[in-house]
């Protein structure tokens, strides 16, 4: 069984990493005179741990705004992983965090050497964003 989790943990980490430096995620206020906004992300890391064929891991994590206003976000997918068309995983926060609920499964129904394709599931809110890697 490889450990496939571990990368994506660090995918995960990289995506909630640069959304506070605002590289992939970049956030603004709407109409907002009284503070700056201010990303907030309720973990830094997301541990999905070990997945053989044919399994999947759970994980979730939220993005708010602890300034003022409403903030939009937006993720792209780092190199080696495919989107279908259409837009990137992006939503809105204020006052209410976005939950985000992130799915890791295994694209592979037996076992077998090397590596095997894997499929993300992002979803916020009503939207879902698939992200592939074989």
């Amino acid at each position: 069984m490889k450990r496939i989790a571990s990368r994506v943990v660090v995918l995960l980490m990289g995506l909630l990493a640069m959304a506070t430096e605002g590289t992939w995620m970049t956030a603004s206020a709407r109409e907002s005179r009284a503070a700056a906004p201010d990303v907030s992300i309720s973990t830094r890391e997301i541990d999905l741990g070990v997945i053989g064929p044919g399994e999947h891991a759970r994980g979730q994590f939220q993005i708010s705004n602890s300034g003022q206003g409403v903030i939009q976000w937006s993720m792209e997918e780092p190199a080696g992983w495919e989107r279908p068309a259409g837009k990137n995983p992006a939503g809105e926060s204020g006052a209410s965090p976005s939950r985000v609920d992130v799915v890791l499964s295994s694209l592979r129904e037996r076992a077998g050497s090397g590596e095997h394709p894997v499929e993300l599931q992002i979803v916020s809110g009503r939207n879902t964003w698939i992200l592939r890697r074989n």
